[in-house]
């Protein structure tokens, strides 16, 4: 039991670590958007629940529509369906605006990640003896840079 304490504590130690590792050049910035377009990634996953749930009472309403014979003349049922239609158009503009900045966020946090990295490496092979640069060729280094 004790053994298997220490190896579940090395193991989320290990974990915690190969996390630092993959947000090592991520800024206070680039973390903030990663949070935020997780978060709009979130509430853009829930739209489609909810979409269902207006459905079911948008469909509720028919069934009591038809059950009903003295509610057929109802003018309520014309301003209910209206009030889903905007329900609809609320849910849709909602899911416009936030899979926008989830896209956004997550994008500009890539790109400002990959500079830095790209100009790490650039700095760190401008430091190489120059003998490094005979044996490697100058498209390499440009691969090596835009991958």
């Amino acid at each position: 039991s004790c053994k298997e304490k220490q190896v579940k504590s090395k193991s989320s130690k290990l974990c915690t670590y190969f996390l630092y590792l993959k947000f090592r050049f991520a800024t206070w910035r680039d973390k903030l958007m990663i949070v935020v377009g997780s978060l709009c990634a979130l509430i853009h996953g829930s739209a489609s629940p909810l979409m269902l749930l207006v459905y079911g009472m948008m469909t509720n309403t028919f069934v009591a529509y038809e059950l009903e014979v003295q509610e057929l003349k109802d003018p309520n049922k014309e301003s209910q369906m209206t009030m889903f239609a905007y329900y609809y158009i609320g849910i849709g503009l909602g899911v416009l605006i936030v899979s926008y900045f989830q896209i956004v966020f997550w994008v500009s946090a890539a790109a400002r990640q990959t500079h830095k990295i790209r100009k790490t490496y650039f700095r760190k092979v401008m430091q190489m003896e120059i003998g490094w640069f005979d044996c490697n060729s100058v498209g390499e280094l440009n691969t090596r840079i835009s991958e």
